[in-house]
């Protein structure tokens, strides 16, 4: 398959699609919250130099749940019940922050906000690896990896223009803008639960197309596949889910 190939293949493929709505959406949240979080943790009343200070332990956090994540996925061979579960934390996070963003400063509100921006670092940034690494596991062969992958960031990332607009509404503390970014992380976590459960059925069909095959077609396969790639379109190869 030539460059060429693999991108029409990747346009006519409902996976790379879906994998986009996935990478774009949870992009929105990335995008913000890494221009935004200096100015949020100033938004609870702390000073610009201890503001800047204070955004180390959410990364910090954040660093730790992309290592957890990364290596618990590899380790059970699933990265859509992860995606979700980082998806939905950073989806609580953003809730958290928009329902007390215009409840004042009090010492449980400054904490339960602060709190929320661990919730968001650590779901959005543990997105990357887990996201790119499906994207890598779901096309086949090479080619039409190499376009996939390069055609989902290239495309999501473009989001990222306009993500910083999403806070527009300084004078609430941004809670309009951390709705729309917790609608937006809802909407990943939405097409990655829909891109499992289709992978997961097309595992189960291409299953029982190979059972079908008589011992004669299967050794035919085998041969015609010698020191080649399986093709993602062959009934035997196996999504990861």
């Amino acid at each position: 398959m030539s460059g060429w190939q693999g991108f029409k293949a990747i346009v006519n493929d409902v996976n790379a699609w879906a994998l986009m709505i996935v990478y774009a959406s949870f992009n929105v949240g990335v995008a913000t919250i890494s221009y935004f979080l200096p100015t949020l943790i100033n938004g609870l009343g702390f000073s610009p130099l201890a503001s800047q200070g204070l955004t180390v332990a959410p990364y910090a956090a954040g660093w730790f749940m992309v290592v957890f994540q990364a290596l618990h996925s590899d380790r059970t061979r699933d990265r859509g019940y992860h995606i979700m579960l980082s998806t939905a934390t950073s989806c609580v996070g953003y809730i958290v922050l928009a329902a007390l963003a215009t409840r004042g400063n009090s010492t449980n509100m400054i904490g339960g906000r602060y709190f929320a921006l661990f919730l968001v670092v650590g779901g959005n940034y543990s997105l990357f690896p887990l996201v790119m690494s499906w994207a890598a596991n779901v096309f086949s062969p090479t080619s039409k990896r190499g376009v996939g992958t390069a055609f989902i960031v290239s495309i999501s990332n473009c989001v990222s223009i306009a993500s910083p607009q999403v806070y527009f509404d300084a004078e609430e503390n941004f809670q309009k803008g951390h709705a729309i970014a917790a609608g937006c992380l809802f909407a990943s976590f939405l097409a990655a639960f829909l891109l499992r459960t289709r992978l997961a059925q097309m595992n189960r069909r291409n299953a029982e197309t190979v059972r079908a095959m008589s011992e004669e077609e299967r050794n035919e396969k085998a041969a015609g596949s010698h020191n080649q790639e399986i093709y993602d379109n062959d009934p035997r190869y196996v999504f990861m889910t």
